[in-house]
C-alpha cells in the first residue's frame, strides 16, 4: 500500500493545528516557512477588524510557541519591515502569546490533528 506523498508532512511537523501558505503567503514567509505549513491556534479562523482595512477580515492566529528561535527572529523582522517600526520587543511579545493574525487570503487551507474537531 503505498502512502500519499503530503503525509510526510503531518508526520514531520507534529503540529496540532496548521494552515497551508499559497502562493502569495509563501513569497512574504516562505523563508520562515520553507514547507508552507504554519503552526496555528486552531484551523477554525477568527474574526477581525483593522482601520486600514475597508470590512471584517478572517484569519488563524500563529501559534508562536512552536516556532523555532530562527523562525522567531526571521519574523520579526518580517514583520518590523513590513510595518515599518524598530519595536522589535513587543512583536517578539505578540509572537509569543500568540496573537499574530496570518490572514486567511494568505493560505490554502488548514488541518487539525484533533478529532473532536469532527466530532457532533
Amino acid at each position: 500500500m503505498s502512502e500519499n506523498p503530503e503525509d510526510w508532512k503531518y508526520k514531520r511537523h507534529g503540529y496540532k493545528d496548521w494552515c497551508y501558505l499559497n502562493d502569495k503567503g509563501k513569497e512574504l514567509f516562505g523563508d520562515i516557512f520553507p514547507d508552507g505549513i504554519v503552526p496555528i491556534l486552531s484551523m477554525i479562523p477568527i474574526t477581525f477588524e483593522h482601520p486600514e482595512l475597508d470590512k471584517p477580515n478572517q484569519a488563524y492566529l500563529l501559534k508562536g510557541r512552536e516556532l523555532t528561535e530562527e523562525q522567531t527572529k526571521k519574523l520579526v523582522n518580517t514583520l518590523a519591515e513590513k510595518f515599518n517600526t524598530m519595536d522589535n520587543d513587543s512583536i517578539e511579545y505578540e509572537i509569543s502569546v500568540d496573537q499574530i493574525p496570518i490572514r486567511i487570503t494568505l493560505t490554502s487551507g488548514s488541518g487539525t490533528r484533533r478529532p473532536n474537531m469532527y466530532m457532533e
